[in-house]
């Protein structure tokens, strides 16, 4: 016998090293005239910095993002391209993008939730900065702790 926790502990299909993650986000951006329409050239922009094919809706002032798992896209990627593809977009666009907020749920067993605010203002000297503001949920630790907080 194993001694693994679980029966797929051991299971090369369940490569723990290569798991997917769902994501689902929006970015808001400041309407001054002009919407966003196109979006193949928002694909494109994205394909570029992200190396990545996201599932774009506009509507009004939004982005919706979404990403399924046909591909890889860990947390700690999307922390990385998630600035300069704001900044890609805001230049080629002209916009000012002041907030959004993304879902990534990992798909594995007990796997974390992750939610990322994100928000962006501009100071004194005219300078943008990007705030990005993570929440990590997991499912298992949660239960963990709330039976240890009744003993």
């Amino acid at each position: 016998m194993s001694n693994s926790k679980y029966y797929y502990d051991n299971n090369p299909y369940f490569n723990k090293d290569k798991y997917k993650t769902l994501w689902n986000g929006y970015l808001a951006y400041k309407i001054d005239d002009t919407y966003i329409s196109d979006e193949r050239q928002l694909n494109d922009i994205l394909v570029d910095v992200c190396e990545r094919n996201f599932y774009i809706t506009l509507q009004e002032n939004y982005i919706y993002l979404s990403f399924d798992s046909d591909e890889y896209l860990y947390h700690y990627q999307f922390e990385k391209m998630i600035k300069p593809s704001i900044n890609k977009i805001q230049e080629n666009f002209k916009i000012f993008i002041e907030e959004g907020e993304f879902y990534a749920t990992e798909i594995k067993h007990c796997g974390n939730q992750y939610k990322y605010t994100i928000n962006q203002s501009i100071n004194h000297d005219n300078e943008k900065k990007i705030t990005i503001k993570k929440k990590t949920m997991n499912w298992e630790n949660y239960e963990k702790a709330k039976i240890s907080k009744k003993k």
